[in-house]
């Protein structure tokens, strides 16, 4: 949905490896421009969390991303996934 300065998906899906995964992101690119994206993941398994590493990591590694959106908030969850080549279980991950 686009209302005046800012876009939002809500129940949008994220397919990593074959399965589905829910997401929600808001962008404001006003006066404020934010990012707020929040994650709802399945069982990512080994080739999911590594499909999901190398998307945030290229991102977060781009100079420009934090100019563009130096305000905003996350949250994800997770069944399970493979963490720091660690296999986990019940992930929760916030930030601002």
């Amino acid at each position: 949905m686009l209302t005046g300065d800012a876009l939002r998906v809500s129940e949008g899906q994220l397919t990593l490896n074959g399965v589905a995964h829910g997401v929600e992101v808001r962008v404001s690119f006003g006066e404020e421009k934010r990012l707020d994206v929040m994650g709802h993941f399945a069982d990512l398994g080994a080739q999911g969390s590594a499909v999901l590493e190398r998307l945030l990591s290229d991102a977060l590694a781009e100079p420009r991303f934090g100019i563009s959106f130096s305000e905003g908030s996350f949250s994800l969850t997770g069944q399970s996934a493979r963490v720091f080549c660690h296999d986990s279980t019940a992930l929760v991950a916030e930030g601002q």
